[in-house]
């Protein structure tokens, strides 16, 4: 036993200890809570704004991996902000002309490469992959390709991938943006695969290449040398093709006013014959559809009382989900294969 002094000044020290360690804790919560309410501010602050071909890069990246038929641009245009942790607000028509490009095909991707190379911001390949500067390729690619080549730009291989599609008719004719895989493709694709779903298939047969600095300067010199052996008639008609690129036709409506550009993602599509006599037309767009959909919903009561997100279906949406119950987010993919382009 200690003596009673003693057991006092240990109580006495144990409690100042104590104390310490919860004013310690104290102090470090509150520095934690500060810094995590500083965070967004510091990180948006600290980084430079991203050039307009970072970000139409970071929007490729996201639309190769991105549903389209259940996303809209929107949506796609959070997860840019996400990536890249910024603001685009005041950049959404730099987002949908490259959503656009991507939904075009690989003439669209082919551009996308040019406007790169014009820029000196450096192409992000950190994605396995990803990005339009020069991959690496699998056994199987190089097969599949079959003239020994071991890489190549990534614009340049979607575009003979395409070249492939296109030669031997295996695009799908009742959905011209699906596939239809024969022998040959089957060794790089796996069932199903589509025009939104190839990149992401694509990058696991491929991979960046990071030059050395005599590859660099290699390249460099081609282009010079290249732009060197230019005429004059050369360089005008580049310079107009590139100052083509930037204009933009207006179109005009019947009060002479431009007309507004309509997305793709509001562009109306052929209902099938189910879902044009649910909703009453043959041909509707997503947005109508969402807007009927919850319509529908409220008028009819199917939303679940006890988890409002839960919708029961009725007879008619069950014909069109084969649900009997189903979540209300996402709800447009139960209704993606009732729909066809025009």
């Amino acid at each position: 036993r200690l003596p009673t002094d003693n057991l006092l000044i240990f109580i006495g020290l144990y409690t100042l200890f104590v104390r310490c360690l919860v004013i310690s804790a104290q102090r470090k919560a509150i520095v934690r809570r500060v810094l995590i309410l500083l965070a967004p501010h510091c990180s948006i602050a600290s980084m430079a704004t991203p050039s307009d071909a970072q970000v139409c890069s970071a929007v490729r990246e996201v639309l190769a991996h991105t549903d389209l038929a259940t996303t809209t641009e929107r949506q796609v245009r959070k997860l840019v902000e996400e990536k890249l942790q910024t603001d685009l607000s005041d950049r959404k028509q730099i987002v949908r002309d490259e959503v656009e490009k991507f939904l075009e095909g690989p003439e669209a991707a082919e551009d996308a490469e040019e406007d790169a190379e014009a820029t000196t911001a450096p192409v992000n390949t950190s994605d396995g992959g990803g990005g339009f500067g020069s991959v690496g390729l699998s056994q199987e690619l190089q097969d599949f390709l079959g003239d020994g080549t071991t890489s190549l730009p990534r614009s340049q291989l979607v575009k003979r991938i395409w070249d492939y599609i296109k030669a031997n008719d295996r695009q799908d004719p009742k959905n011209k943006r699906a596939f239809i895989l024969d022998e040959k493709m089957s060794t790089i694709f796996t069932h199903p695969v589509n025009m939104f779903s190839m990149n992401k298939q694509l990058s696991k047969h491929c991979w960046p290449i990071e030059l050395t600095e005599e590859e660099k300067a290699a390249q460099k010199a081609a282009r010079k040398a290249k732009a060197a052996a230019m005429t004059p008639e050369e360089r005008a008609a580049k310079k107009e093709k590139a100052a083509a690129k930037k204009r933009k036709p207006v179109s005009l409506d019947e009060n002479g006013e431009p007309k507004k550009r309509a997305s793709n993602f509001s562009k109306e599509l052929r209902a099938s014959p189910e879902l044009a006599a649910w909703i009453g037309k043959d041909n509707v767009s997503r947005p109508e559809i969402t807007k009927f959909f919850w319509e529908y919903v409220k008028e009819n009561e199917l939303q679940d009382p006890e988890n409002k997100r839960e919708i029961i279906s009725d007879d008619a949406l069950r014909k069109l989900t084969g649900e009997k119950r189903f979540t209300a987010f996402g709800f447009m993919k139960y209704f993606s294969t009732h729909l066809s382009p025009l």
